[in-house]
């Protein structure tokens, strides 16, 4: 698979992004969270629809207010398998679509649509799950360093989860928990099962018990029917003689009820008579309250009469006093008239210097702000010129020793000389190190074989010291001369072998103190590197502040001219406020009569009210003189407490007349009741008569009555005890029926219980058998066994690309890796770091065509120089620059030095919470 073309519209911070992706080294770069992994991201989530949010919604991007409406969109073009194809995901808040589409000439046309069809179709072509496709292809941060600095065991383990087989170890262990679980059903179910033979004997037992019940019930049944009839019989004759009672004691009740009624109706007679007498006493006593109650209305209005009269002289006094303040203050208005326009002509020029005073002052202001920029800017200026001397002088004291003797440091104060001389440094000390870490491999191995040397002259030399005549490798027989020539001969390979070992372990001892030395400039010279694009920005800073500060100087000339004119406005602001003060007593005169007369109101409205006051007195004083007229006691001159006296009397005496008036209207009322109620009395007693004659004439006889009772109560005991035998044995019988349902329900489900034991045994043996499958005896170590091969033959594929000295590959079942050069063979730790890295790449890359089988065309690295030291971190990088092993190769990174690796420089910034993307073609 090649990617073509990304499009993102609204996905997470990419608002509207294309990017065109080309064959080879692709470098994406920004900073921390500019939204570089989204890239990687979208891309699985165009695949696969895979992402690392919590919520797909959380992937639409709703921060801009204008398009919050918009919906989310993801579309990537890419080639598989000779053809071209485009994928096209879209998302709203509430829905989701997918397309999977074919270039067919110059257009797409539509293979499938869905989320399910889409990913589908994409596993057919890729031949491979999600899962799968993003481990393979997907290299994450830091696994090249883990690759290069972990164990065998734990490089086993990483490999082990990147092919997947920590999910089988998974399904293994999530095994247990369902046989545990399986093993606590049977344990259940054997402990439900019950003995059949126990079970048939309790059910025999029952029947039995019913059997019993049955005939013993017959026997009470038929006691039960003689009963019921000899009850019946006396029911009868008990039902006659309830009936004689029920007669002799209804006459006896009315008897009572009768006499009761005749003793009220007396009662109510009497009081009937009183309530007569008293209503003739009320008649004569209105007779004499009838006068009084005449003369109150004629008191009443004489009193409010006076009262309305008294209140029109209190508004009378009121308007004419009003009428009086709208006069005094009409003078005052016309005599303040011209000091308050005055006033008011001053108050309108102090405003207006108000106004241009504000004015002069923000301009200040403005200035203000001009000299503390001023000062801002001097002071980083200042700042920025001490960071730059200081790097020059860092720099300057670490380039100085590599400087030829004609050479100043002056000549590289241009970044772009400096950056080129530091580069060049950077290559050169890189090949000496890795031509010193060759040589002392090379030396170790001389000492390997020297001290093999020594072990070899060593034991003959041994021998012959032993040995009389004989040589000690073949047993024939030797001079003392030649034997003394042989010791001689192996005394002297022994120390010229120990004088090489102690010069070469010189030497590899001088190599490593050398490269220390080196790694440690290489370092400094790494870190003058980056520091170079900083201070760049710094110097063309530094003169961009120069110019500002000339630019405000300009500006700030104008300040002295500003503050004079201030000096000037405030001065005209004094002298006319002095004047305005000396106005403002007439001012404030003037305004308080004004808002009098207003409160005060209309003078021709008062003048009307004082007319309609006097019309309003004259008719109060007819109604007095109407009043008196009627009454000798009333006169103009009575005192108001006499008058009210006098009102309280005659009050009390209307309240008693009207009182007496409502009991008059009753008297036709009571005299009717009293004729009817003594009409009464004579009829209830002639019932009273009629009554004691019925009642003597009665047949009733108490005692016969109460015999026939016990006896009829006594059979009705005793049918009650019977029924609740029969009661007893009907429940008894009740509780043996479901006794029995249940027990033969009990042996039906028993032998459920062993048909379920026997089926769940059995499945928890094929259970135990898959488990043992998934273990790391099973399924684990067949398919590491066979990856292996695959991952070795690819491993070794990549590595021999990268042009190193060596003809093999080995990785054995442990993870063990092994290479074969001149020298022989070398494991990993014997081999220089740059070979490291280039055999981890080159794993890697194995690991990803072995998933794939073969068929990668495409890799994603994210930050792949994290976690590496600075030497390794530049071993790497320029393995990268000389790869051409894949098609396509897409790199995530905020590393700038990555960027001389690269065929393609994608950037991508954030501003506002927007990613902005370019390329290095635009």
């Amino acid at each position: 698979m090649i990617f073509k073309k990304l499009q993102l519209k609204n996905f997470k911070s990419h608002e509207n992004t294309t990017i065109n992706f080309k064959p080879g080294i692709s470098l994406i770069v920004g900073e921390n969270g500019a939204g570089k992994s989204t890239i990687f991201e979208a891309i699985s989530f165009a695949l696969f629809k895979q992402y690392t949010a919590k919520k797909i919604n959380e992937l639409i991007k709703i921060n801009n207010v204008h398009k919050s409406n918009e919906k989310m969109s993801v579309t990537l073009d890419f080639i598989a398998n000779g053809k071209e194809y485009e994928i096209r995901r879209t998302r709203t808040k509430t829905t989701s679509n997918a397309g999977l589409y074919e270039k067919i000439g110059d257009r797409f046309q539509k293979i499938v649509g869905g989320d399910a069809e889409v990913n589908k179709e994409i596993q057919s072509l890729l031949e491979m799950d999600g899962d799968l496709f993003l481990n393979a292809i997907y290299v994450r941060q830091g696994e090249i360093a883990e690759l290069v600095g972990k164990t065998p065991a734990q490089r086993k383990e990483l490999i082990g989860k990147l092919l997947k087989l920590e999910e089988l170890e998974t399904a293994w262990k999530n095994l247990l928990p369902i046989l545990n679980e399986y093993d606590k059903k049977i344990s259940e179910i054997k402990g439900k099962l019950s003995s059949e033979s126990e079970l048939n004997y309790e059910l025999k037992t029952k029947k039995q018990e019913l059997d019993n019940l049955s005939k013993k019930g017959n026997n009470a049944e038929e006691k039960l029917n003689n009963l019921n009839k000899d009850h019946d019989q006396k029911a009868i004759t008990k039902g006659q003689m309830e009936t004689e009672k029920g007669i002799f004691e209804a006459l006896q009740t009315n008897l009572n009820n009768e006499i009761n009624n005749a003793k009220k109706m007396v009662e109510d007679k009497k009081e009937l008579q009183n309530q007569a007498d008293e209503i003739v006493h009320n008649e004569n006593e209105m007779k004499r309250l009838e006068k009084y109650s005449q003369k109150l209305p004629i008191y009443l209005d004489f009193k409010d009469a006076v009262n309305k009269i008294q209140s029109l002289k209190s508004d009378q006094k009121k308007y004419e006093k009003i009428l009086e303040d709208i006069e005094s203050h009409k003078k005052i208005l016309d005599e303040e008239k011209m000091d308050y326009d005055t006033y008011l002509e001053l108050e309108g020029k102090i405003k207006a210097l108000e106004s241009n005073k504000s004015k002069i002052q923000s301009e200040i202001s403005v200035f203000e702000q001009l000299e503390s920029e001023k000062k801002s800017v001097e002071t980083e200026l200042e700042n920025n010129k001490i960071t730059s001397d200081k790097f020059f002088k860092r720099a300057e004291n670490i380039i100085s020793p590599f400087l030829d003797v004609n050479e100043s440091f002056d000549d590289y104060k241009d970044f772009n000389k400096l950056k080129h001389f530091v580069d060049t440094l950077n290559v050169n000390i890189s090949n000496e190190i890795k031509n010193n870490e060759k040589l002392a491999i090379n030396y170790k191995k001389d000492i390997v074989v020297l001290g093999e040397g020594i072990k070899s002259s060593e034991l003959p030399l041994k021998d012959l010291a032993k040995v009389g005549d004989k040589c000690p490798i073949c047993q024939s027989d030797i001079t003392p001369e030649k034997k003394s020539d042989l010791q001689e001969g192996y005394k002297k390979t022994i120390k010229d072998n120990k004088v090489k070992m102690e010069e070469l372990n010189a030497q590899i001892n001088e190599f490593e103190i050398k490269n220390k030395s080196l790694i440690s400039k290489h370092e400094e010279l790494l870190e003058i590197e980056k520091q170079i694009y900083s201070n760049k920005h710094i110097v063309e800073s530094i003169d961009k502040n120069t110019n500002k500060i000339v630019e405000l100087t300009d500006r700030l000339t104008l300040k002295q001219d500003t503050l004079d004119s201030l000096s000037e406005v405030e001065k005209q602001i004094k002298e006319e406020t002095e004047n305005r003060e000396s106005k403002k007593q007439h001012h404030d005169k003037y305004i308080e009569s004004q808002g009098a007369l207003k409160s005060l109101g209309k003078e021709h409205e008062a003048k009307d009210e004082l007319y309609k006051i006097t019309g309003k007195t004259d008719l109060q004083v007819q109604r007095i003189k109407d009043d008196i007229s009627q009454d000798s006691f009333l006169s103009a001159k009575i005192q108001e407490d006499e008058l009210n006296n006098k009102i309280d009397e005659l009050t009390e005496k209307d309240r008693r007349y009207n009182e007496l008036k409502g009991t008059i209207h009753l008297k036709k009322s009571v005299n009717n009741k009293l004729e009817n109620k003594k009409s009464d009395i004579k009829i209830i007693n002639k019932k009273i008569n009629k009554l004691e004659e019925d009642i003597q004439s009665s047949h009733y006889d108490k005692d016969k009555y109460e015999n026939i009772v016990f006896i009829y109560e006594r059979l009705n005991k005793e049918i009650q005890e019977v029924t609740r035998e029969i009661g007893e044995i009907k429940g008894q019988v009740t509780e043996i029926i479901p006794a029995i349902e249940n027990l033969t329900r009990k042996i039906r489900k028993n032998q459920e219980l062993e048909n379920e034991l026997a089926d769940y045994e059995s499945f928890m043996n094929l259970l135990t058998e898959i488990r043992g499958v998934y273990g790391k005896d099973g399924v684990q170590k067949d398919l590491r066994e066979r990856s292996r091969p695959l991952i070795q033959k690819y491993t070794k594929e990549f590595f021999e690309q990268f042009n190193f000295n060596y003809s093999d590959l080995m990785i054995d079942e442990d993870f063990n890796i092994k290479v074969f050069g001149p020298e022989g063979e070398s494991n990993l730790e014997m081999v220089s770091g740059g070979e490291k890295i280039a055999i981890a790449l080159a794993l890697r890359l194995g690991i990803t065509q072995s998933m794939s089988h073969g068929n990668i065309e495409t890799i994603l690295l994210d930050e792949p120089t994290i976690h590496l030291d600075s030497y390794r971190r530049h071993e790497l990088i320029d393995i990268i620059r000389e790869m051409s092993v894949l098609p396509q190769m897409l790199i995530v990174t905020h590393d700038s030095e990555l960027e001389t690796a690269a065929d393609n420089i994608i950037s991508v910034t954030k501003e506002n919470g927007i990613s902005e993307v370019k390329t290095s073609e635009e």
